[in-house]
């Protein structure tokens, strides 16, 4: 438990990715922490602050448009040949 929010979002952030579990941001009695969702009871006397969930974290790749294909922009080779001068 930490009374600094910043560092409570950070730590359950990490631990989200880390765990691939959601985690929750949460304060009791003036103090933050980290837990994940599946360790909070209904009866807990805490309030949810916000809740990480990994697989929402996680963004796609970019896909750029070529012509009729559409490929992600990692996997785009160049075309033609280098010229060597």
């Amino acid at each position: 438990m930490s009374h600094d929010l910043s560092l409570a979002h950070s730590h359950a952030f990490q631990l989200s990715r880390d765990l691939m579990v959601p985690v929750i941001v949460l304060e009791v009695d003036g103090e933050y922490g980290a837990l994940p969702s599946e360790e909070i009871d209904a009866g807990d006397d805490l309030e949810i602050i916000h809740e990480y969930i990994p697989w929402e974290l996680i963004e796609p790749p970019l896909v750029v448009s070529l012509g009729r294909s559409r490929m992600p922009l990692a996997s785009r080779r160049p075309q033609g040949r280098l010229r060597r001068g």
